[in-house]
């Protein structure tokens, strides 16, 4: 009972939201997590590192929710599509980047991984319009995000078996970031492919199209011709018609 209540009380309050509110809130949240990564940054590099433990986990579960609003409420956008990764991959790339200086350089593997794989997307979307996700991607996505946050409450944490534990995710994230480049390169390749043959398909058509068009058009050209013809040996056959029947009113004028 209490489940259904709680799904009801949702529904109402989803409800009484403006149908262009809904539209706006994912990006909303996306935009925040941008200035809570830079914030981030910031609270690292002066030593807050409380502050930044939190600021992390907010832009975590932002991260999250954004995705799920603007599924639910079929609201995604062409900003949520930049912004969205973007905010993404400052978040995670600042925090690599800063625990990799202060701490860890073993940190620096799956920078560089992040890199690469961040590079290649970038290349999908220039060249293909989009850039798909695949599911080691989102395994990979899960491990690294367990890996900076644990990394980042072992700042605060002082313990063996917790910076252990990092140590080896850190190790894991390397073959999980090789999958998943490779994966995006196959796909990459896969999509220029489709896209080329689909340019190919419409020439093809275009090319058809146009020679049904010039067929059509010569066909009319020569029934034109034909029809011209015909005019011509008609009213050649009425002129000569014509003439004998004036020979003829000349010869009984004659008689007369």
């Amino acid at each position: 009972m209490k489940k259904n209540e709680n799904k009801n009380i949702l529904k109402n309050i989803e409800n009484k939201i403006p149908n262009k509110w809904k539209k706006r809130i994912p990006n909303m949240i996306t935009s925040s997590r941008i200035i809570m990564a830079l914030a981030f940054i910031l609270t690292f590099i002066t030593g807050h590192m409380g502050l930044s433990v939190a600021l992390f986990a907010t832009a975590s579960i932002s991260d999250a929710l954004d995705g799920f609003l603007a599924r639910r409420w079929e609201a995604q956008s062409k900003f949520g599509k930049y912004a969205d990764p973007l905010a993404d991959k400052l978040l995670v790339g600042s925090t690599l980047l800063l625990y990799g200086f202060n701490y860890n350089s073993l940190m620096f593997l799956p920078l560089i991984g992040e890199l690469c794989i961040a590079g290649i997307n970038t290349v999908s979307v220039l060249k293909n319009g989009r850039s798909d996700v695949n599911k080691i991607g989102k395994i990979k996505t899960i491990s690294l995000m367990s890996t900076t946050s644990l990394a980042l409450l072992s700042t605060l944490i002082n313990n063996p078996i917790l910076n252990t534990l990092v140590q080896g995710l850190i190790y894991l994230n390397v073959p999980l970031q090789a999958a998943t480049l490779t994966g995006y390169i196959e796909q990459t390749v896969k999509n220029k492919k489709n896209i080329d043959i689909k340019k190919n398909y419409n020439s093809i058509e275009n090319d058809s199209k146009t020679i049904k068009e010039e067929k059509v058009n010569t066909k009319k050209r020569t029934n034109t011709r034909e029809q011209i013809e015909t005019l011509k040996i008609e009213k050649e056959f009425l002129l000569s018609k014509d003439a004998k029947n004036n020979d003829k009113i000349k010869k009984i004028g004659q008689k007369k």
